[in-house]
């Protein structure tokens, strides 16, 4: 077994001006692969999906990343801090044994923000974000066909809305080519190259230019 404790949790604090929030699981453990030294550092990963909907906008480096979260006041952590993998190579949520979870770290933050949308960087499986934080806060989730719910004022003192987007990870692509939100669309993307792909991308610009 190996222990992968955060090493990005505490580079971007929380400001009382943020306005959303990206929540993740944690890193994989091989963080000195990343090609950016910073969450979502590997290769088809958050930033390089951002890159492609926000095109004037630099995800190539650490500080050009924090810029763009800044600018656009939007503070990003992960739901664990700390876990175990059977060995290195580990990285599905599924396979992470003994968490330890962000929850203090996640409840100051929002109550010390202005935050009023989450985005979750993956749903409801073992261990994804949106299942470890409704199930830490105690939410009953009832996702729209957007793959939106509304989090209860009575959980951090105002309503917050809740996206959960698919999964940035290349692995993902293959449970989003059985989404029904997919299969409903599947004709509209069947003249690219790579159609998840392409559908992955409207996904995120539309969830992301509708709510920041």
């Amino acid at each position: 077994m190996v222990k992968t404790i955060h090493k990005y949790i505490y580079e971007i604090r929380v400001k009382a001006s943020d306005t959303s929030l990206i929540i993740g699981t944690i890193h994989p453990h091989r963080t000195n692969q990343f090609i950016v030294d910073f969450f979502y550092g590997n290769r088809n990963s958050l930033w390089s999906i951002l890159s492609t909907v926000f095109q004037q906008y630099d995800f190539e480096s650490k500080n050009s990343i924090i810029d763009v979260l800044i600018q656009n006041k939007i503070w990003i952590t992960d739901i664990i801090l700390e876990c175990e993998r059977e060995n290195e190579t580990v990285t599905q949520d599924k396979h992470l044994q003994n968490l330890v979870l962000n929850d203090d770290g996640i409840r100051n933050g929002i109550n010390n923000s202005s935050i009023t949308t989450i985005f979750f960087t993956s749903g409801f499986g073992k261990n994804n974000a949106a299942k470890l934080f409704c199930d830490t806060f105690n939410i009953k989730p009832k996702l729209n066909n957007k793959r939106e719910f509304i989090i209860p004022k009575n959980i951090f003192g105002r309503s917050i809305k809740g996206i959960v987007l698919f999964s940035p990870s290349g692995q993902a692509n293959i449970g989003i080519s059985k989404n029904k939100l997919y299969l409903e669309q599947k004709e509209k993307y069947k003249s690219f190259a790579k159609p998840i792909s392409k559908f992955k991308i409207d996904f995120y610009k539309n969830a992301f230019i509708l709510n920041l």
